[in-house]
């Protein structure tokens, strides 16, 4: 290695956000994790206030995972799955905390995948996957691009795959340099992504 190289870049964080037919497209997806997984993974949906808890059972009995709420003010930690609590918006701080936020909606949703992903892109750079899959509004498509122009991966379901295709279609209209797949093969792009060094 090289005097000043930094090394390889190390995937520490992987989010996929969904809203109408998420529970089937992150079913699948999670579904194809193995259990054990490097970096932490943040699940964002389109949720109601006081809805995650449900959800989050609904996902864990489906897929075997432990889903996690995202608390304010806790870590991310790494080889956890943290699902974005209803009524608020998710951020990731500076120092890799948690912080939930009642500040007005966007695209008339809280959470917002916008948010999330803007409050992460400069920080994580190149050690971020952002994945959109199904949905009904255009929620993702700013944040996505904010990821990949700062060296991000991007993963976009392609829209015909889609429960509802208007969220990925926007997100590809955004942000042309992402890799498209059907929903059956989201997993399988994320882990190679994350094995690349």
């Amino acid at each position: 290695m090289k005097k000043g190289d930094p090394g390889p870049k190390i995937i520490e964080l992987v989010i996929i956000a969904s809203s109408f037919g998420g529970v089937e497209a992150n079913t699948i997806v999670l579904s194809h994790l193995p259990a054990q997984i490097t970096p932490a993974i943040i699940l964002l949906t389109h949720l109601t206030e006081n809805s995650e808890t449900t959800y989050a059972e609904v996902l864990e009995h489906k897929t075997g995972h432990t889903i996690n709420i995202a608390q304010d003010k806790s870590p991310v930690q790494a080889g956890h799955i943290y699902l974005a609590p209803g009524g608020y918006h998710l951020l990731i701080e500076d120092d890799k905390t948690f912080a939930l936020s009642e500040d007005e909606k966007i695209h008339n949703v809280r959470p917002s995948a916008d948010v999330l992903f803007e409050s992460i892109a400069y920080n994580y750079k190149e050690r971020v996957i952002a994945v959109i899959l199904t949905g009904a509004n255009q929620d993702g498509a700013a944040g996505l691009k904010s990821i990949c122009d700062q060296g991000g991966k991007c993963i976009i379901q392609s829209p015909e795959s889609a429960r509802a295709k208007n969220m990925p279609q926007a997100a590809l209209d955004a942000c042309r340099d992402c890799q498209i797949s059907s929903i059956n093969k989201i997993a399988e792009k994320i882990l190679d992504l994350i094995s690349q060094k």
